[in-house]
């Protein structure tokens, strides 16, 4: 942790002195964790929208096609890549962490709204 790195002491003091006072360790360590929060909740959305919004460009792209069957496969392909992305963010035995970070995120005030995304997908399945 931040706070951890930070406690650095200056050479011959006694008492020892450190080169960051507690309050900026502990406001190192809380925007740490904020970045990590950050990090986290971006890449739940990037996971769902990337694909719900290739499944979408997809059926657009396929619907003047002319062979059904390749229509199919490439879209049931599409579905379940968008499902699997899906289900790494939103299934709590593939991301058990989800309510951490959620919870983290709403505690640090970083916006964590998922339901655009899970709009998003629900689209993108409608539209297939």
């Amino acid at each position: 942790d931040w706070n951890a790195r930070l406690t650095i002491k200056k050479k011959n003091t006694n008492p020892p002195e450190y080169h960051f006072s507690e309050a900026e360790r502990a406001l190192a360590q809380r925007a740490h964790e904020r970045l990590l929060s950050i990090v986290a909740v971006a890449t739940y959305y990037r996971r769902v929208s990337q694909t719900s919004t290739e499944l979408e460009g997809m059926v657009k792209k396929l619907r003047g096609a002319n062979e059904p069957t390749s229509i199919l496969e490439r879209l049931e392909a599409a579905e379940a890549e968008a499902a699997r992305a899906y289900a790494v963010v939103f299934d709590p035995a593939l991301n058990p962490t989800l309510s951490f970070e959620l919870s983290r995120a709403k505690r640090l005030h970083v916006p964590s709204d998922l339901s655009p995304i899970q709009e998003a997908y629900t689209r993108a399945l409608t539209v297939a």
